[in-house]
């Protein structure tokens, strides 16, 4: 009774003096409401009550746990010893570790300590008010998210006794440990694009993939955590990297902080492509004599179908020794929308070429990452025909004079009989 009669005056006299920094709960943290019991283990004495009713949120004060860690601060109210601090300043130096009280966000295990802090800090003292939450193997305060009840008992050194945290008529309870969420917004295009957000720092954690337009959920820190979307494989006809913009800054990495959202735009560019075509067969004699019409001219046409227009050069095969051929503009021609590149061969046939047809292969070649493309056309070589480069008589000439004449026939391999 003494004990009883000194402890009550102590904590009368604390009552006064002690007052608890108010904790209400924020957009980080769940409130604990509702009551626990608590009496001495024997219950022979009736007026040690231990610490009776203890209260855990009121106006202007309360225990939260934090939604991320799972920590509990704050205080509670005892009617028999005051407050009940969860408070990290508060706990330290506890009787062992850890000292944290805690609700384990994933096993919804309590542990770590909270002490009545109108008890002496002396170590020599019998009154000491700590209250153990588990001891890890014979007692322990439990959690249930489905029904956001605790259940189950701590201990606390004399005076205070079991701690119950529910029982008929009462319960401690909370809401489930889920953080405050954030968005993320992605919009991309084509809408076969695929991509990944992952976190900014290593281990670089993938938090979700995706095809096309989507959205993922995350629970960024209090502080603030960065976001990375990574663009997949460039989709077939558009071109790789894409760009990348959010509705923060320019780049593919934004911070989130709880309750906030950003919106990451990924954009491919239609890969250049282009359509290729020529005037048609040509048909020359040697020495570039053009036949038939008498000036021909083979031109190569490269048509824009898609992207941005890329510098295009051309170039020939299959001619035979001999013959030449080129194609202005030689420094190439960029193609555009409504504005194709039209180039003009150059086709000349020396005498050392040998007649016949030829299959003669364009190939245009982008200064990019576009794709070459051929066009084909016959080249035809006749042989060419007989010139008379002199020619001389004798005699005469009378009207009925015999005239000899002597002809030079030059520039054919296969002479034929003199026309004049």
């Amino acid at each position: 009774m003494l004990k009883k009669l000194l402890l009550a005056g102590f904590v009368l006299g604390a009552v006064f003096v002690v007052s608890a920094t108010p904790n209400v709960a924020s957009a980080q943290t769940v409130p604990l409401s509702g009551y626990a019991w608590s009496s001495l283990p024997d219950g022979n004495n009736p007026d040690d009550d231990g610490a009776g009713w203890i209260k855990f949120s009121g106006p202007n004060y309360g225990v939260v746990a934090n939604t991320f860690s799972g920590n509990l601060s704050g205080q509670a109210w005892s009617e028999n010893f005051g407050w009940l601090s969860f408070d990290s300043a508060d706990i330290a130096g506890c009787p062992s570790a850890p000292c944290q009280p805690n609700v384990n966000p994933s096993t919804r295990a309590v542990t770590g300590w909270a002490r009545f802090i109108a008890a002496p800090t002396g170590t020599t003292d019998t009154w000491n008010g700590w209250v153990h939450l588990s001891d890890g193997s014979t007692y322990a305060v439990t959690y249930n998210s489905g029904t956001q009840e605790f259940s189950g008992n701590a201990w606390g050194e004399n005076y205070i006794g079991w701690i119950k945290w529910k029982g008929t008529g009462y319960v401690v309870t909370m809401p489930p440990l889920t953080p405050p969420e954030a968005t993320i917004n992605v919009v991309v295009s084509p809408s076969n694009a695929t991509w990944d957000i992952r976190l900014t720092d290593p281990p670089f954690t993938l938090i979700k993939s995706g095809v096309g337009n989507g959205t993922a959920t995350v629970t960024p820190a209090v502080g603030g955590t960065s976001y990375t979307i990574v663009p997949g494989g460039a989709p077939s006809g558009y071109d790789y990297p894409p760009s990348v913009t959010n509705s923060q800054t320019s780049g593919s990495a934004a911070t989130l902080t709880p309750n906030t959202s950003v919106t990451f735009t990924v954009t491919y560019n239609q890969s250049f492509n282009y359509s290729l075509s020529n005037s048609g067969d040509v048909t020359v004699e040697k020495a570039g004599i053009p036949k038939s019409p008498p000036d021909p001219q083979q031109t190569v046409t490269a048509t824009r179908l898609s992207g941005s227009g890329q510098i295009i050069t051309l170039t020939s095969s299959g001619q035979p020794s001999g013959v030449s051929i080129t194609y202005s503009p030689l420094s190439g021609c960029t193609p555009t929308a409504g504005t194709p590149c039209v180039f003009t061969s150059t086709i000349f046939v020396q005498p050392t070429a040998a007649v016949g047809d030829y299959t003669i292969t364009v190939t245009a070649t982008p200064q990019g990452n576009g794709p070459v493309k051929i066009t084909s056309f016959n080249l035809r070589i006749d042989p060419a025909p007989n010139l008379i480069s002199s020619c001389s008589h004798t005699g005469g000439p009378n009207v009925g004079d015999n005239v000899t004449w002597t002809v030079a026939i030059t520039n054919n391999p296969n002479p034929q009989p003199p026309y004049y």
